[in-house]
C-alpha cells in the first residue's frame, strides 16, 4: 500500500459558487453603504434647509436693528449670531 500525504489545500483556486457567494456578500455590503450614504445626504440637505431658513431670520431681525426697532442688548446678541451664521454659510 501506498502512503499518500495530504498536501494542503491550494487556497488560490476559489470556485465558482465561492466567488459568487463573494460577490454577493460584497454586494450587500455595497448596498449597506449606499443606503448609509444616501441618509446621511438627505440628513445634510435638511440640516443645510434649517439652517439657511435660521439664517434668514437673523438677517431680517439685523435689519430691524439697523432700523432701531430692537434694543441695544438683544441687537448684540443677534448681530453676533447673524456673525457666525455667516461664517457657517460662507463654508457651505
Amino acid at each position: 500500500m501506498s502512503e499518500q500525504k495530504d498536501e494542503p489545500k491550494d487556497t488560490s483556486n476559489m470556485t465558482e459558487q465561492e466567488y459568487l457567494e463573494l460577490a454577493n456578500n460584497f454586494k450587500e455590503q455595497m448596498d449597506e453603504k449606499n443606503y448609509e450614504m444616501d441618509r446621511i445626504k438627505r440628513d445634510h440637505e435638511l440640516l443645510s434647509k434649517n439652517f439657511i431658513s435660521v439664517y434668514g431670520m437673523l438677517r431680517m431681525m439685523d435689519f430691524l436693528i439697523s432700523n432701531g426697532e430692537v434694543e441695544m442688548e438683544l441687537a448684540v446678541i443677534i448681530e453676533v449670531a447673524r456673525g457666525f451664521a455667516s461664517d457657517i454659510v460662507d463654508d457651505l
